[in-house]
């Protein structure tokens, strides 16, 4: 069955045509009556199957809703136009535009995209009084056709108090974010923080902090969330190679262990002599010392003939290695220190360091004597904690826990 070709949109109100709607070519034509029709008596829709959205214009045919003061923007070509010329309007899907001159008439074309930008900004200021909003669309005419209307030398995309607060009360925004949005979101932030805000000082001021707190708890708990789904795979796979967990607990896990501020890796401080895995610097300054093994480190070897366990020789070999790494450190604090401060621009503290051994998980203590011996082992260490990889997932999950509680 052929497409119709002219589909008519008629008034409830009596024998009127609002709309007539061009099938084939993708054309409306909107037709106006009462004030605003003295102005324009009909808009075409280039590229479109009915009105688009996000206009507001009246379905019974009167034309702009009186918040948007549309009326002034048809005020306003007619008075560029000038001589009592027609005005022939069409607003297009691609965003073209033109402002032509014949002997009779003038033809103008608007961009969808600017006219609803315009439409928005009116209805968020639709307090303004009428000069300030004829001021306001003077000056989105001049933006578009700068060499025939030269009525406002005002900046038109200058932003107005509000408008965030209107895009953001659009039902569905947060599911239909896109990339360019999110990256927008991103480099704004931290203006929000910067930016002098018109306001109640104290008002201004709590609303920054909650902004702060709420933002970093929302976006450290999905974080958090994604991290721990990752190293439960992690921890569930046979073998993963140390650099591949040093990169994973640097990036992902570290920055959740709040007592410290910073991590300095040896890759990046440029240290020619050997130096731990990871430095870890708490808030006051202090350093401590990070190694890392994988999670299928061995813990301990059996002892048959005396019943006990003690180191197994790839983890007796990394607290040797830490011990070395502390002495060094200590040794060549004057060096470091520098190179961090150069780096960094930190004041390190490198006073009796601690040094932590991240290895191995607790499934290897299968047994009472396994588990005793293994916290003999640990507590006989004053300057070397060791940390399992499931305590250590353990500590992320009560993290989350304290997150989820505060929602």
């Amino acid at each position: 069955m052929p497409k119709k070709r002219n589909e008519h949109v008629k008034s409830k109100e009596g024998d009127f045509t609002v709309a007539t709607i061009h099938h084939p070519e993708k054309m409306t034509k909107y037709f106006l009556r009462g004030n605003q029709s003295k102005f324009v008596t009909s808009i075409k829709f280039e590229g479109f199957v009915g009105i688009p959205q996000g206009l507001y214009l009246n379905k019974q045919g009167y034309g702009f809703p009186g918040n948007t003061k549309g009326y002034y923007l048809l005020e306003q070509l007619v008075e560029s136009a000038g001589n009592g010329k027609q005005i022939d309007l069409a607003i297009t899907k691609n965003d073209s535009r033109s402002f032509r001159e014949y002997k009779h008439k003038v033809t103008i074309k608007i961009g969808i995209t600017s006219l609803k930008e315009l439409v928005a900004k009116m209805r968020v200021e639709s307090q303004k009084n009428t000069e300030e909003a004829k001021s306001q669309i003077a000056s989105y005419l001049s933006f578009l056709f700068p060499e025939k209307i030269q009525t406002s030398s005002t900046a038109f995309n200058l932003y107005t108090g509000g408008e965030v607060r209107e895009v953001l009360n659009k039902v569905g925004i947060s599911e239909k974010l896109n990339e360019s949005d999110l990256e927008a979101i991103f480099d704004f932030f931290p203006k929000v923080f910067n930016a002098s805000i018109r306001g109640r000082t104290k008002i201004l001021k709590d609303l920054k902090i909650r902004l702060a707190k709420e933002g970093k708890k929302i976006t450290d708990r999905i974080f958090l969330d994604e991290v721990i789904d990752e190293f439960e795979k992690k921890i569930e796979m046979k073998s993963l190679k140390e650099e591949q967990w040093q990169i994973f607990l640097k990036e992902k896990v570290f920055p959740f262990l709040t007592n410290y501020v910073k991590v300095i890796d040896k890759e990046n401080i440029g240290v020619d002599i050997s130096y731990p895995d990871f430095v870890l610097v708490d808030v006051y300054g202090f350093a401590d010392i990070f190694e890392i093994k994988t999670h299928s480190t061995s813990l301990l070897s059996y002892d048959d003939s005396h019943n006990n366990y003690y180191w197994h020789a790839d983890l007796a070999k990394a607290i040797s290695q830490v011990e070395n790494y502390i002495d060094t450190l200590q040794e060549n604090d004057s060096a470091y220190i520098k190179k961090v401060k150069r780096k960094y621009g930190i004041d390190l503290q490198v006073l009796r360091p601690k040094g932590y051994i991240i290895a191995g998980t607790k499934s290897e203590l299968k047994n009472i004597k396994a588990a005793e011996d293994f916290k003999k082992l640990r507590s006989s260490h004053k300057n070397i904690d060791f940390i399992l990889y499931d305590e250590l997932l353990e500590n992320l999950k009560s993290i989350q826990t304290k997150l989820d509680s505060h929602e």
